[in-house]
């Protein structure tokens, strides 16, 4: 007999009834997928009564995984918070051990922006990008789609991803602590887009030809500092004529100057593709080997426009209001003293002519001011010809600001000029700043919380023995104000909920802290 199955059917039979009776509602509670569920198994679990370090335990433990699963390559459906189903492509080792944790990576595509979802078939290529290392290295791969509506820097995104790492844990043993985003493209700036509003359950990423401005594509405002939370490996190309290397450069500077701990490799030669994937793949992997998350960080810092993004790990942010009670922080955002010109149309991605078809004209545009047209074909710039998406991107990478240009379409089967002039460009803040955001930095030392906020009118601490001497007093300082001092008690009811909503064994929360941030 197998000695792990030995192992575990001993733990069993040593455990009392209502210990085995808890494992199983702690297993079931792991695999509720409802707050219904979830409300019913807690109120089982505390009609018995039951020890609250012996609960703990048994969640650090977390359930018991079959092995009866799908391995190999499968294709799951996960429904998103806009009431669509969307399918998420899974590779499992074949020799998947449920008594092993299994390192987690997702990898997003790009050209999420397209209306329909990329074909299983046409989309199963895309598998080939991470596999061989997955079957080698023993890891858990996945990769979810996205569309428009759903693109990686929205909340139907994000949540997309997120929703799909809890079933997956649901089915799969993971190692919390070492799962990780990365993607190509727009699969890139969903990253960024990740690191910079949720990464709380990952441990590194890493964005491949992507932008960390996209990220605020979705409407929420990006704020630098929050990647210092996690380490970022990136690459971009010096040719890419989306997001050359040169032009990413200036973010990276600021994010290593806002206490980001960034690996920046540049290919100058290469363009918008992934050329350099068999020299940068081993450095990928040794990256990802060599970090792990830690649960329970002794610093953090976390800024953001939107309450319902508010919490990294043990901070949130509960209520944004300037109240007159503020640190002082700098905004560490880049100047733009170049641009990308754009002609300002979106691109119909169906069209399957030579050619590009406008789906949609921008407002206080080039295209705006040209009268161009829904359902006009870009057939020429200046003396180039234009065939595809790729052609027309290209050709824009070397016009500046201020230059002047001929665009050729055709339009109703007749062809037309138009002769214009991209805007000047003036240097701009690369975010937005346009929303009142809340920005908190906390530090732990001993049972002392030293916290820093800005316009953030209440915040809420979550406490961990893991983290804390529980016998003993926790101070709370704000903006060097004492506002909390006294014992914090475990509370059985609030460790299950946290336990349910986070599905992390490695971080088990007993119970919180509220501040009311006094004004000045």
């Amino acid at each position: 007999m197998n000695q792990s199955i030995i192992l575990a059917f001993l733990s069993f039979i040593a455990l009392s009834a209502q210990e085995r009776r808890i494992e199983g509602l702690i297993g079931e509670l792991f695999n509720a997928s409802t707050k219904i569920e979830q409300d019913r198994i807690i109120k089982s679990i505390l009609n018995l009564n039951p020890e609250i370090e012996d609960v703990r335990n048994l969640l650090k433990r977390g359930k018991r995984y079959s092995k009866n699963v799908p391995v190999g390559w499968n294709v799951f459906e996960n429904l998103c918070i806009d009431g669509i189903k969307r399918p998420y492509h899974i590779y499992i080792p074949e020799d998947y051990d449920p008594d092993k944790r299994y390192m987690v990576l997702f990898d997003l595509h790009g050209g999420v922006g397209r209306e329909e979802l990329i074909p299983e078939k046409k989309f199963k290529k895309r598998r080939s990008l991470w596999v061989k290392e997955a079957k080698r290295g023993k890891f858990i791969y996945i990769l979810p789609l996205g569309q428009k509506g759903a693109e990686w820097w929205t909340e139907v995104g994000a949540q997309n991803i997120l929703s799909i790492l809890k079933e997956v844990k649901r089915m799969y043993n993971v190692n919390e602590n070492k799962v990780f985003v990365s993607g190509f493209s727009d699969g890139g700036s969903g990253s960024y887009y990740m690191a910079l509003n949720h990464s709380t359950p990952f441990a590194g990423f890493l964005p491949l030809n992507g932008h960390p401005g996209v990220a605020q594509a979705g409407g929420n405002p990006v704020y630098l500092p929050n990647l210092s939370n996690k380490p970022l490996y990136v690459v971009n190309t010096g040719k890419d004529p989306l997001y050359p290397a040169d032009k990413i450069k200036p973010y990276i500077e600021k994010m290593r100057e806002a206490g980001a701990e960034v690996i920046f490799r540049v290919y100058k030669k290469i363009g918008h593709r992934l050329d350099y994937a068999k020299k940068e793949k081993p450095l990928m992997i040794e990256f990802m080997r060599e970090t792990e998350r830690n649960p329970f960080p002794s610093k953090l810092t976390w800024e953001t426009a939107s309450e319902s993004l508010g919490r990294v790990h043990w901070i949130r942010i509960d209520s944004i209001a300037d109240i007159g009670n503020n640190a002082e922080f700098k905004d560490y955002n880049p100047i733009i003293k170049t641009r990308r010109v754009k002609i300002g149309v979106y691109i119909d991605t169906k069209f399957k002519g030579e050619g590009v078809r406008i789906e949609k004209i921008a407002k206080n545009t080039l295209a705006e001011s040209l009268k161009l047209r829904q359902g006009d074909v870009i057939i020429g710039l200046d003396d180039k010809k234009i065939k595809n998406i790729k052609d027309l991107r290209e050709i824009l990478s070397k016009k500046s600001p201020g230059d002047s240009v001929e665009i050729i379409i055709t339009r109703d089967g007749e062809r037309l000029i138009f002769k214009g002039r991209f805007k000047p460009f003036k240097p701009r803040p690369a975010f937005d700043r346009e929303k009142l955001s809340g920005r908190i930095a906390a530090e732990v030392k001993g049972n002392r919380i030293d916290v820093r906020v800005k316009n953030i009118a209440k915040y809420t601490l979550f406490i961990s023995r893991d983290q804390f001497d529980l016998s003993k007093d926790i101070e709370v300082y704000t903006n060097g104000r004492l506002s909390f001092k006294g014992r914090v008690k475990p509370n059985l009811e609030f460790i299950l909920r946290e336990a349910a909503e986070n599905m992390d064994r490695e971080m088990i929360y007993d119970n919180k802290i509220e501040i009311k941030v006094k004004g000045s």
